[in-house]
């Protein structure tokens, strides 16, 4: 499952990184494969914390003239034929993701709150107004899920 900006560096794809960097004629790709460490990828975090925290980041500062091409790609899942949020953070494992709907007023839309609730939804994010995210985890195996990939094209020189 993919959410995000991507772009294609000598044939492969990266993950870019999307904070601001200084350099305007470049950007920087992140990569999870330690392979990429030989082909000029530098460690984004200390080998040491890496390993205690049980995961693997690299990344590279490349020019944007070295990138063949660059999209964003946006995942929406629908489940038993409703539409849904999805974030790649979310993952669990490798066969569940979670699954989260547009704010939901706890006061004025009880109604909806409680069938959430009881469907197996949990309380996530809570907004000062009264309004809160509800979140699942479900497995990728579920036919009820279905995500869908939307991918756009983006102006290399514009990233």
């Amino acid at each position: 499952m993919k959410n995000g900006k991507y772009a294609i560096y000598k044939g492969n794809e990266y993950p870019i990184y999307n904070g601001v960097i200084e350099n305007k004629n470049a950007i920087i790709l992140i990569s999870h494969n330690k392979n990429d460490i030989q082909v000029g990828f530098a460690l984004s975090y200390s080998e040491k914390y890496m390993r205690e925290h049980n995961f693997f980041t690299c990344e590279k500062e490349v020019s944007k003239s070295e990138i063949t091409e660059a999209y964003k790609i946006e995942t929406t899942a629908i489940y038993k034929a409703q539409k849904y949020y999805v974030d790649r953070a979310s993952t669990q494992g490798e066969d569940m993701v979670r699954i989260y709907t547009s704010p939901i007023s706890t006061v004025k839309e009880t109604e909806l709150y409680n069938e959430y609730k009881k469907n197996g939804f949990s309380d996530g994010m809570k907004f000062e107004y009264g309004d809160v995210l509800l979140y699942k985890y479900v497995s990728v195996n579920d036919p009820d899920l279905q995500l869908i990939e939307k991918r756009t094209e983006i102006d290399i020189n514009k990233l």
